[in-house]
Order: structure tokens, then C-alpha cells, then sequence
């Protein structure tokens, strides 16, 4: 019987069984659901009966497909505004995770679901059937040729949870030079087991790099499984297929959801949202999607050597590197045109530092400084550093 326990030790022949029956797309202690509490930028549409939320412009595009909480939950638009704004992209989120009780605002699962006590409601079923990639691509596919229509001519995708599979399954069919990259914080590839089938394997068919954000201590509440870890199977094979282009980061702090479900008031989780979206941001901007100003905030968790490394690698860009000596493979990361480098607090001595290696060493120059006093969650004020750079030609 496949199981968390056996998945989070990364026993793999454990993820093939085709009985799953305790398995769910958020592990036991994930984030449970949060309201939408944002204003919307963008506006509501429809591809051939197929609903979606679109904001931005643009030939660049982002796909957000979201957890089974649906389109309208959490952070889900906040995000999918943010990223819109920042990066100069057409972002659309799709209607695609088939009501249950109501669903929220009609799309997956309703706002009082409690996956601890309430899980055998739909699991495995649902994700055989209703909430199956057979079932859910075809609308997906829908949403992309809304997409192309309105101008769009190549584009990246963000799977939360639920999403994250389905994402996995469409990069299996959609060709590497339309959907160019995968991201997928907590992701549930391990979904694969309810079907019978192998989660890792789902990797060797994707035909583009993937990003992912795994959360908390494998074998712990609301972790991610192994598999998705650098010595994982399923990271493994997308290393195999795409050597030096993948990502993966685990947010060893943070459960399951944290991204679009997380409360902000908790310890940690705005921080930890804030640096996820920043990994977001440069994951798109190193398989060229970016198009607006990328911003590196600086805090006091890495050295400041790390910080102006990282600068001066964004504004110099990076040659394409072999893996050779025990040094992993290494992909061409164009240089971007401008680079905002923010720090607070303690953290404002790292971000001068990187922003003044980063002109010393002649791939950019300093084009303003500013300073602020920005109130935190905890009521109390707190000094900011936002140090605007153009990259030198």
C-alpha cells in the first residue's frame, strides 16, 4: 500500500502500487484553505465553455493552474496580479478542477473541506476520475488556445499542489519551444501512485525544466516526499533530461500550501511566500519569460558573498557550463537589463555590498538609491534599502 511514510523515504517501488487508497494530493498538516481576500486587476473569460481569469498583456505568457481549492482561493489571483505587473506577462488562471459540494466561487473543493477528516470523500477517486489529467488537460488545452489567440507565442506554468500534476502531464505533450518551463511549488507529482502508477517517471516525459519547492522534513506534517529533492528519482530524471536547468529548493519550514494558503501572521510564512515568488521570478527570467525589472531581496540568511555573486551573475549573465570535477552541469543565463536590489534591517549592509561588487566589476551601474521605513506584520517599523541598478553594455 503506498503510503506518505513510504514515500517520504524515498522507497519508490512503494509509489507504483496501483491500491493508494490514503494517498492525497496535500500530505497530512498541510495548510488548510484560505479565503480570497484580494482585489482583482484582471477579468474573467471564456474559451470554448471553459472559464478563466486573465491579467496582463503580452507575446510572453504565464498558465497558473491552481490547487484543489480552485481559481478563486488563497492568493491564487494575488499572484497571478503580481507576477502579471512585474514581469510583463499574459497570466491566466483556468476554471478547471470540477466542483465538489459546490467548489469554491464553482472550482474544486467547497471552503469548509477538511482533507484531515475528509479525505476518503474523494480520494482515490476523484483524482481517477474527475480530477484526472485525462480528464482536466482537455479544458486546460482550451485556456492555451485562448492564449495563443490573443497573442501569446510561448509561455511558462505554475502548479500549485494539484496543479503541479497536471502541469507535469501537459509538459508531456505540449512541445519544449511553446510551454518553455515548469514551476511548481509543493508539488504533487506523487499523485501518480492513486493511478497506479510511478511518480518519477512522469518526469522522463516532460519535455521541458522544471522548478521545484518542496515543503518541510520529509516524514514529518505537511511535508513533500523525497522524490522531488536533489537526490530524488523524480528530480533525478529531469536532471537527466535537462542538465543544470532544473531547480529544486525545499522549504524546510513551511507546510504544504504555504504559497497560496499560508497565513501571513504566522512565523516565517510572509517571508518564506515573498522568497518563493522571488524564485519564481528568476526561474522565469532564466528561461527568457521575464520581461519586466527583476528584483533580488537580500536578507540576513546567506552570507553577503552569496548576494554579490548572485548580482553580479544577473546583471553579467553566465556561460553555459559541463558537468566535469564533481561540479554539477550548469545552463546560459542571459543577463537582464535591470535589477532591483532591496534589503531590511540588518540585511542593508548585504545589499549595498552586492550592488557596489556589482558595479566594481563592470556589468552594471547604480541608477538610484532609496531609502524607507516600512511597518512589518508585527506593527513595528523597520529601515529598507531599494537599490535600482541598469546593466552596464
Amino acid at each position: 500500500r503506498c503510503s506518505w511514510r513510504h514515500l517520504a523515504s524515498g522507497e519508490r517501488c512503494c509509489a507504483t502500487l496501483p491500491s493508494a487508497p490514503s494517498m492525497s494530493c496535500c500530505p497530512p498538516g498541510s495548510e488548510p484553505y484560505l479565503a480570497a481576500d484580494h482585489k482583482d486587476e484582471g477579468t474573467t473569460g471564456t474559451a470554448d465553455r471553459v472559464e478563466y481569469y486573465k491579467v496582463g498583456e503580452g507575446q510572453c505568457g504565464l498558465l497558473i493552474i491552481p490547487d484543489i481549492w480552485g481559481w478563486n482561493s488563497g492568493r491564487t489571483r494575488a499572484i497571478a496580479d503580481e507576477l502579471a505587473t512585474k514581469g510583463g506577462l499574459s497570466v491566466w488562471v483556468p476554471k478547471v478542477c470540477e466542483a465538489y459540494q459546490g467548489g469554491t466561487d464553482g472550482d474544486g473543493l467547497p471552503p469548509d473541506f477538511d482533507l484531515g477528516t475528509r479525505n476518503e470523500e474523494i480520494v482515490p477517486h476523484y483524482f481517477q476520475n474527475q480530477w484526472s489529467p485525462e480528464k482536466v488537460l482537455p479544458q486546460v488545452k482550451k485556456v492555451i488556445q485562448a492564449m495563443k489567440d490573443a497573442g501569446v507565442r510561448k509561455y511558462g506554468l505554475i502548479g500549485f499542489c494539484w496543479g503541479g500534476w497536471i502541469g507535469f502531464h501537459l509538459s508531456k505533450e505540449v512541445p519544449g519551444n511553446e510551454l518553455v518551463c515548469g514551476i511548481s511549488p509543493h508539488p504533487s507529482v506523487h499523485l501518480e501512485g492513486v493511478l497506479g502508477a510511478d511518480p518519477s517517471a512522469v518526469a522522463n516525459a516532460c519535455q521541458c525544466p522544471w522548478a521545484l519547492f518542496p515543503c518541510g522534513v520529509p516524514g514529518g506534517e505537511g511535508a513533500d516526499p523525497a522524490i522531488y529533492d536533489k537526490d530524488g528519482d523524480l528530480y533525478k530524471n529531469l536532471e537527466r533530461k535537462f542538465p543544470g536547468r532544473n531547480l529544486t529548493k525545499r522549504y524546510e519550514a513551511m507546510k504544504h500550501g504555504f504559497v497560496p494558503r499560508g497565513d501571513l501572521k504566522e512565523s516565517g510564512v510572509q517571508e518564506a511566500v515573498v522568497e518563493c515568488i522571488q524564485d519564481i521570478s528568476e526561474f522565469l527570467q532564466r528561461n527568457s519569460l521575464w520581461r519586466g525589472e527583476l528584483e533580488m531581496k537580500v536578507s540576513t540568511k546567506k552570507p553577503p558573498g552569496f548576494y554579490a555573486k548572485a548580482a553580479v551573475a544577473f546583471l553579467g549573465g553566465l556561460e553555459a557550463r559541463e558537468a566535469a570535477e564533481g561540479r554539477e552541469a550548469q545552463a546560459a543565463k542571459a543577463p537582464v537589463e535591470s535589477l532591483k536590489i532591496s534589503g531590511l534591517g540588518d540585511a542593508i549592509n548585504s545589499a549595498v555590498a552586492a550592488a557596489t561588487r556589482a558595479e566594481a566589476e563592470g556589468v552594471g551601474v547604480i541608477t538610484k538609491v532609496e531609502t524607507s521605513y516600512p511597518e512589518m506584520p508585527s506593527g513595528r517599523g523597520c529601515a529598507q534599502i531599494i537599490i535600482s541598478m541598469k546593466r552596464k553594455v
